[in-house]
């Protein structure tokens, strides 16, 4: 109406940068930095590049009652280390144990290379102590022990270091914190190495010894 017609008018008298049909050209603002399509507008009036985040989230899988969980094809260059949470871990088999296996070209890797240093203190209602779980040439991985009660739940965090490269062997480190069965409450932490031979993997797998399982599992990228 009027008063936009006055303010383009009083822009062209002004020079303010105010063309007729009521737009602001990009090389009208005064904002410092580079002007293109691959800079953003910050809140102190400067140009800047868009930037990617060193911890990204790749892939989230809401698992019900599943005999496993793969996350594959997420594993490159473009991160250094993975790290994976897990959160409301259940079971429906009682007293199991809740595996970790790596993987290579999208195959689960089980031959008895997998070396675990596995550490677990535990409180029940009347005492407490711990256990040294580890495992020397195993097939897998053994993390935690899940109930098979969906009341009892366990979380946990597990964390590849340079999983895509090929000049090492594959390390990963572990803490968890869970319920063994309704009377036995239990924290762990993992080292473990998968020492066959130093080939990129390509994803991981969680499975229990038996049963199903269900939780949630968030797989991020660290650069």
């Amino acid at each position: 109406g009027d008063v936009i017609n006055f303010i383009q008018i009083l822009g062209s008298v002004l020079d303010l940068g105010v063309p007729s049909d009521s737009t602001v050209s990009l090389a009208k603002l005064s904002a410092t930095g580079t002007k293109n399509s691959t800079t953003f507008l910050r809140g102190d009036n400067t140009f800047a590049a868009v930037t990617s985040p060193d911890y990204v989230l790749l892939a989230t899988n809401d698992a019900s009652s599943v005999s496993s969980v793969s996350f594959d094809g997420f594993f490159s260059s473009t991160y250094k280390n993975y790290k994976v949470i897990l959160s409301n871990l259940t079971s429906s088999a009682s007293s199991t144990w809740f595996n970790i296996i790596f993987r290579r070209s999208n195959a689960d890797i089980t031959t008895s290379n997998y070396y675990n240093a596995n550490f677990q203190v535990y409180r029940t209602s009347g005492a407490s102590g711990d256990y040294n779980n580890s495992e020397w040439g195993a097939s897998n991985i053994q993390f935690i022990v899940m109930s098979g009660n969906a009341s009892y739940q366990g979380a946990g965090e597990v964390t590849l270091y340079d999983a895509f490269g090929s000049s090492n062997y594959k390390n990963l480190t572990a803490i968890g914190t869970y319920w063994e069965n309704t009377s036995s409450y239990r924290t762990t932490i993992n080292g473990a190495i998968l020492q066959d031979n130093t080939n990129a993997l390509s994803g991981i797998t969680f499975k229990p010894d038996a049963g199903t399982m269900s939780g949630t599992f968030k797989l991020y990228g660290i650069k």
